[in-house]
């Protein structure tokens, strides 16, 4: 049972202690897709080491990335603003990529499927990016379906992009059991059709329609150990699955949960649904247009995962990893598995700047090794 969380109502989190954040300030752009559709991108301009692009999960704001909870967040560890120590003078130029699913996006609930955030989405920002800054390409790092839609976006020819970091999703989702069986009993198309469910909001409030979907979540299965009774969390889990671990999150970032999620649309999970049953990525018919595709995927991508990720297994990211090795330049592609996480503290745990965070440098380096060395052999 958990020790040092209770149950944290909204107004707490009006309550909690802000903290300045020890980077840039950042600048924030508007963009529209082809489609139609707004993107948003936050630049914390921290030097001439970037463009770095960082793209978070799904419906979940970037402003994750950011987050005050903790002592030190990934835009800080990746920030030169005290060269005396605190962030170690890394000198990237930091870019939050809020794609369509974002609730931070705002594009209020519309439908959209991930061959949109893949085809429009990717290109309307790295575009964006590149002149912005006059860059030749950017690096990136991805997290669930923003790392998987930048495999399926490169796939389809995305250009500018010249490594990833890709966390937890890939292309070869492994989940856990109760994410597929919603997935076998289609429960996103029963919401839709039976009860006319278009949109969830991640965000529990007071109201009575709110609370009756409270109380039908409190006996949601949970894996033992992330017993909670945080609105939030339940809604969280419901829908996504184990998204952390909660011995790995302090109670300020338990509570300030409800910050990064909000309003998403059911029809975006049409496409994820069909994406679990069949065990590999296709596009919003079915149809196996990507994985035929996958030489295309030539760039340098290092892999990292939970071993604790219940939400995504670790063969997940095992598994396209190795496809890649099988359809590529094995030398391009590495994995890292690390101990005591799942899938979303690995950005906003309460250790990740001391666990985490230094690994993601080490990779960064790495990439940039092995794009030169593929840059001299062509």
């Amino acid at each position: 049972m958990l020790t040092d969380l209770a149950n944290f109502p909204a107004q707490e989190n009006k309550l909690r202690i802000r903290r300045t954040l020890k980077a840039p300030i950042p600048e924030e752009f508007k963009v529209k897709t082809k489609d139609g559709f707004n993107i948003k991108l936050t630049r914390y301009a921290a030097g001439t080491k970037g463009p770095l692009l960082l793209a978070p999960g799904f419906t979940v704001n970037a402003s994750s990335f950011a987050a005050d909870t903790v002592d030190e967040n990934l835009v800080e560890h990746l920030s030169n603003i005290d060269p005396s120590g605190y962030g170690k003078a890394e000198n990237y130029d930091i870019w939050l990529f809020d794609y369509r699913a974002s609730p931070d996006s705002g594009n209020g609930g519309r439908p959209f499927n991930i061959d949109d955030i893949a085809m429009h989405d990717w290109p309307a920002a790295v575009k964006f990016v590149l002149e912005k800054t006059g860059a030749k390409n950017v690096q990136a790092i991805v997290h669930c379906v923003g790392s998987m839609s930048l495999l399926m976006a490169k796939i389809k020819g995305l250009e500018g992009v010249r490594s990833a970091i890709c966390s937890q999703l890939t292309l070869h989702p492994v989940t856990n059991w109760l994410n597929y069986l919603k997935a076998d009993v289609h429960m996103v198309k029963i919401l839709e059709d039976t009860h006319q469910i278009s949109t969830i909001d991640i965000r529990s409030s007071d109201s009575t329609k709110d609370k009756g979907i409270d109380a039908l979540l409190w006996n949601l299965p949970v894996p033992e150990g992330e017993e909670c009774t945080n609105p939030c969390c339940k809604r969280i889990f419901a829908v996504y699955g184990p998204s952390y671990t909660h011995k790995q999150l302090n109670n300020d970032t338990h509570i300030a949960l409800r910050e990064w999620f909000g309003v998403i649309s059911t029809k975006s999970f049409d496409q994820l649904t069909t994406i679990l049953r069949v065990g590999y990525t296709v596009d919003q018919y079915g149809n196996n247009t990507y994985l035929p595709e996958g030489k295309k995927i030539d760039i340098p991508i290092h892999f990292v995962a939970g071993d604790q990720n219940q939400e995504f297994l670790p063969e997940t990211s095992l598994r396209t990893c190795e496809w890649l090795k099988a359809h590529g330049n094995p030398d391009m592609y590495s994995r890292q598995v690390f101990k005591d996480y799942a899938h979303m503290d690995f950005f906003i745990g309460r250790n990740a700047s001391k666990d985490i965070f230094p690994e993601l440098l080490k990779a960064l380096r790495m990439l940039d090794k092995k794009t030169e060395k593929t840059r001299h052999s062509l």
